[in-house]
């Protein structure tokens, strides 16, 4: 289930963003450029109306610059400012506006100075990433090509590098301002919050009187189902911020109360955010055995800031020999158990938090496919969390491919913790 569309509520400007490399086209690289755009011009109060992927050829640049220019009034482009015969997009923008391009003196002295910077002198090929269109306002390279604004007709193209952290700042010093002032100044405010434990049909259940009342104050909710739970994303538009904040704010207040427990975390702070901080506030560390996870619940701990400070440590028991050598279980619970099972990961859990010295530990197996291991199904997810008390272990056939359940493994396990050091549970088991 999903709620509105999500866009600005009476907004007249239109955006659109052209994404432009053989590599996206094709399907080499991932297009994140396109969505980090789409979300701050949704927040400056445009409208997103048509996102284009296209490859490195002339015409096929002009064209998609067209079919853009048609149909909004601002275009985003990223991607093709290199400086090698394949980045064609200044090339393509010039024909397309029906100037010529013309190479500025003071951009080349600024990508000089981005080499010297390095502690290289510029190669001469990169002295084309100063061609500029004729009437273009230069936006100044942060690595080592320029963007540009220019008026073509009633359209605004503004043309960025394809380098994600060089795209996204050069976007918000010197796009988002004229952005919003062409917007009048209406801004989108948007909060996400984090569950676990819940499926999507349940949250929206659950949300059916709160999403009514949001949508009668001009609040959207809206419902994302992902690999590490499911995410619910409040938005609201308005020309006063704070005003919007507050209404929001209401209504936030709502959506966390009703869901209660299952509330992981809010915005940048997801799942892990939350175990780390709790971990960090009662004293507590964490040491990590997982099979098919292989890794991953280790590094989303130790992916949060400070984590340092309750992560022991983790081993990546995948092969069954290692984790009697690596983790320490017991080697007659592997000779009566399948190394997917609910004993030998109880062990696991056990025996990784007495190896690495840790107030509690956590451990997962599972069949994730594409074929049963040992007889046991694919899709069978076991984990466990051990304390000084005991362990406790649970098991589920998780739906998916072998990432999904990876994924969802990976995030029960956590968030099992999470239940754990919030008391949830009346006991482990001894």
């Amino acid at each position: 289930m999903t709620g509105h569309d999500g866009g600005v509520a009476g907004s007249g400007l239109r955006a659109a963003i052209v994404s432009v490399g053989t590599e996206v086209v094709s399907g080499d690289q991932v297009d994140t450029n396109a969505a980090w755009v789409a979300t701050r011009l949704r927040t400056l109060g445009a409208r997103p109306v048509l996102v284009v992927a296209v490859g490195d050829g002339m015409e096929e640049l002009v064209d998609a610059l067209a079919i853009a220019a048609e149909r909004a009034d601002i275009v985003v482009v990223g991607g093709g400012l290199g400086p090698t015969p394949d980045d064609r997009t200044r090339d393509a923008v010039a024909r397309f506006a029906g100037v010529d391009l013309h190479r500025r003196e003071d951009v080349v002295a600024m990508i000089e100075d981005r080499f010297a910077g390095f502690g290289r002198t510029m190669p001469a090929v990169n002295a084309r990433q100063a061609d500029i269109p004729v009437d273009g306002v230069v936006m100044p390279p942060v690595g080592t090509a320029a963007g540009f604004s220019l008026e073509v007709g009633a359209t605004t193209l503004h043309v960025l590098p394809g380098v994600p952290w060089e795209l996204r700042r050069m976007f918000d010093h010197h796009v988002a301002p004229v952005v919003l002032a062409r917007s009048g100044g209406r801004v989108l405010v948007t909060h996400v919050v984090h569950l676990a434990g819940l499926g999507e049909s349940d949250v929206a259940t659950a949300l059916a009187d709160v999403e009514d009342a949001a949508g009668a104050d001009g609040v959207d909710i809206a419902y994302l189902a992902t690999g590490r739970g499911i995410q619910v994303k409040l938005s609201a538009s308005g020309g006063d911020q704070d005003v919007v904040e507050a209404v929001l704010a209401e209504h936030l207040d709502r959506v966390v109360s009703v869901l209660g427990p299952a509330v992981v975390g809010i915005d940048g702070d997801g799942l892990e955010v939350g175990v780390v901080a709790a971990l960090r506030a009662a004293g507590l560390t964490i040491a990590t055995a997982e099979s098919a996870t292989g890794g991953q619940v280790a590094a989303r701990l130790t992916q949060v800031p400070g984590a340092s400070q309750v992560v022991r440590g983790g081993v990546v028991v995948y092969a069954t020999d290692t984790k009697v050598s690596l983790a320490g279980i017991d080697d007659a619970v592997l000779a009566d158990h399948p190394p997917v099972s609910e004993a030998v990961t109880k062990a696991l859990a056990i025996a990784v938090r007495e190896r690495l010295g840790s107030d509690i530990g956590v451990a997962t197996t599972a069949s994730a496919g594409p074929t049963a291991q040992d007889g046991v199904p694919v899709g069978t997810a076991v984990w466990a969390v051990a304390d000084a008390t005991g362990a406790r272990v649970w098991s589920r056939r998780l739906p998916g491919d072998r990432d999904d359940v990876r994924d969802r493994l990976s995030t029960a396990a956590i968030d099992a913790v999470r239940r754990h050091l919030l008391a949830e549970f009346d006991h482990l088991d001894g």
